[in-house]
């Protein structure tokens, strides 16, 4: 296969890889939904529902883990504090991979930070989920290791083709 074609494929299997993230993400992340009665119930959710105080849900989640005699609260806690990060790896790892510009780290969590902004607000005001400054932390964390991830992989790569002879 020539140099062109290989490029072509690849270039497509990196969208297709992307994309099937992508769907699986927005079901996982918009999949819920919550019956609504009446505008006052509507609001009062919105504002249950919303937190901008930096490390409050994650220091109750450590706390519960910690404390908690209830495996159902233990386990709830650290799959909502490990999927968080989990998740987003991948998103890390495809920007670069996929958007040259986002080769540069501030890009890559620029890009990701307002796509993940838009998801919570969505979540939010769509009842399916929260809106959480805690899940834009540790969101961005995963991009962070995704990110570095594929700098380490992109590397690796570049020396074996600098040393191949």
């Amino acid at each position: 296969m020539n140099s062109k074609r290989t490029n072509d494929l690849t270039k497509y299997i990196k969208v297709i890889l992307f994309v099937g993230y992508s769907l699986i993400m927005l079901y996982l992340l918009l999949g819920r939904s919550r019956a609504v009665w009446g505008e006052n119930y509507y609001w009062r959710w919105i504002k249950e529902s919303l937190n901008l105080i930096p490390f409050r849900t994650i220091l109750e989640f450590i706390h519960t883990i910690n404390t908690s005699t209830q495996p159902y609260l233990i386990r709830h806690s650290f799959i909502n504090l490990a999927g968080n990060v989990v998740m987003f790896i991948p998103f890390g790892f495809f920007m670069p991979w996929l958007f040259a510009k986002c080769r540069q780290y501030r890009w890559t969590v620029l890009c990701t930070g307002v796509t993940i902004i838009l998801i919570e607000m969505i979540q939010l005001f769509t009842l399916r989920g929260s809106c959480d400054i805690d899940d834009l932390i540790l969101n961005l964390f995963g991009v962070t290791l995704g990110y570095g991830l594929f700098m380490l992989i992109a590397k690796s790569i570049r020396k074996k083709r600098i040393s191949a002879p």
